[in-house]
């Protein structure tokens, strides 16, 4: 295995009562069971009480956290593991099969960080849908070729322990994910799309707390963009009506060539309309949010 260690999954729990958990801690520990590690549940304040009590009856460790972002969790997550190589997870995401072996073999073949590939369970509603159109568009390919790449989805991903410690600077940002894979980029090292590691997704929050979340996500990524010298809260402000047009047309040209999911991207388009918009709502508010502080601080 890469850095001559163990795995570590970390599992963020930022929400308490996530009724697809268990199925996700169950695939991921038959995955250990067979390349041996650890796998952590990083809690939020808010899922703490019901997070510890599940670990104990699992066997997981548990992790408190002051985040609440899931960025944050990972991050967490991080700082406590101990595996050669640690892999990041989140609770709608329950994976198939040969995941853990297939990212780990990415790495020991000189990839820095490997994803995996995403589909829609079974058991997913409109606003499952939605998310997974929205987050995971781009990470999803019936046919899984295992390919080079520039990005991978944090939310089904291994990385090398070395390549997380030399740049762990970065987890001091919300996301981190960003800042990470654009270090690695120009360092030339290898992210990897692997066909074989396939997280199914389901469980997302009801739509009208989904928007909640995409408007905090939006904000919080908005004033880390302003801050990193990104695109201007001006700019930000005057793009934001077009964001929800880019991020659907995008989506759509994506997924439309895919048959088999035409029909669920057809019922997810209300729900993908309002996440989009939440999101370009959030980004634009914390890009002027960061302006204000900038400009209260230089007063």
């Amino acid at each position: 295995m890469a850095d001559g260690g163990t795995l570590t999954v970390v599992l963020a729990c930022a929400e308490p009562g996530k009724p697809t958990l268990s199925d996700s801690v169950a695939a991921v520990q038959r995955e250990l069971a067979e390349v041996g590690g650890e796998l952590l549940l990083v809690a939020s304040l808010a899922s703490l009480a019901s997070v510890e009590g599940f670990a104990t009856h699992v066997g997981a460790r548990c992790i408190a956290s002051k985040g609440h972002l899931v960025p944050e969790l990972w991050g967490d997550g991080w700082r406590a593991s101990s595996g050669g190589a640690v892999a990041f997870l989140i609770p709608e995401c329950q994976v198939r099969p040969g995941w853990a072996r297939t990212l780990l073999a990415e790495l020991d073949r000189g990839a820095g960080g490997a994803g995996g590939y995403f589909a829609l369970h079974p058991a997913a509603d409109a606003t499952d849908a939605a998310v997974y159109f929205l987050r995971y568009a781009a990470f999803s390919d019936a046919a899984h070729p295992t390919r080079d790449v520039e990005d991978i989805a944090g939310d089904n991903a291994v990385y090398s322990r070395t390549v997380l410690a030399r740049h762990a600077a970065s987890f001091a940002n919300g996301f981190w994910e960003v800042d990470l894979h654009r270090k690695l980029r120009a360092e030339r090292v290898r992210l990897v799309m692997a066909g074989g590691a396939v997280a199914e997704f389901s469980g997302a929050p009801r739509l009208a707390a989904m928007a909640r979340q995409r408007l905090t996500h939006g904000r919080h990524f908005g004033a880390w963009r302003a801050a990193q010298g990104g695109r201007s809260p001006l700019v930000a402000l005057l793009l934001a009506p077009a964001v929800p047009v880019v991020l659907m047309a995008r989506i759509i040209r994506r997924v439309w060539a895919r048959a088999s999911e035409r029909g669920r991207l057809i019922a997810a388009l209300p729900a993908l309309i309002v996440l989009s918009c939440a999101w370009a709502l959030g980004e634009a508010l914390g890009a002027l949010g960061s302006a204000t502080q900038l400009h209260e601080a230089t007063e």
